[in-house]
């Protein structure tokens, strides 16, 4: 909020009643800032930059990113049936400008067991603000 000229700098998206888990995580300069949007089975983590005035959106690099664990292979004789919970959330900047983020993801199986992937990914920004995935660690699955 631009609190001279009573503006927004940036509209965030608030889905249903999850607002009291919403949260703003901001570089130390506060010219990026990741926005954790919670929803009823977990929540997502967008990116903003500050351009002038404004803040503007940077795409998340999703596509970089493989599955977790491959939550859509077979597992033994059980099948993937659905995603019960799927949360990326930014965990801190680091001095590089690099934004560290955990996922977390749950799915069921045809034979109703549970399972569970967790990997905290570090995304790397260029000059033009492009998001990439610059390491994913600590990937743990059960």
């Amino acid at each position: 909020m631009d609190l001279r000229a009573k503006k927004p700098l940036a509209d965030l998206e608030v889905y249903g009643n999850y607002i009291a888990d919403m949260r703003l995580l901001w570089s130390k300069d506060s010219t990026l800032v990741a926005y954790f949007e919670p929803d009823r089975r977990g929540g997502t983590t967008s990116i903003y930059f500050r351009n002038g005035s404004k803040f503007e959106q940077v795409e998340f690099p999703q596509s970089e990113l493989g599955e977790c664990d491959g939550n859509s292979k077979a597992e033994g004789d059980e099948k993937y049936l659905k995603t019960t919970e799927a949360t990326t959330s930014p965990k801190q900047w680091l001095k590089s400008r690099a934004l560290v983020v955990v996922i977390d993801e749950s799915w069921l199986t045809e034979g109703g067991n549970e399972h569970h992937c967790s990997e905290t990914v570090t995304i790397a920004f260029d000059a033009n603000h492009k998001a990439s995935v610059q390491s994913v660690t600590d990937k743990k699955v059960d």
